[in-house]
């Protein structure tokens, strides 16, 4: 575990990440360790982000699309 001040690589920070997500056995979990490089932080965000979308929109149904697009934004702006 990193202690205070101590900076961690991006392969430790997307390891360190997606050991908190779910528990073993979600697909999108185990595809992202199965490859043989890993992706960088900035790619695994675009991943969640675009596999938090796929999700919301199995779940919600039917809808405007308003607060999509608003999560989206605030996502990508936070990104930034």
């Amino acid at each position: 575990m990193a202690t205070l001040g101590e900076t961690i690589d991006s392969e430790g920070l997307v390891r360190s990440t997606l050991s908190g997500f779910r528990p073993k056995g979600d697909v999108f979990v185990d595809e992202i360790i199965a490859r043989e490089n890993l992706p960088s932080w900035d790619r695994l965000w675009d991943y969640c982000v675009q596999e938090e979308t796929m999700r919301h929109s199995k779940t919600v149904g039917q809808h405007d699309g308003k607060d999509d697009e608003e999560n989206f934004s605030l996502a990508i702006e936070e990104k930034k």
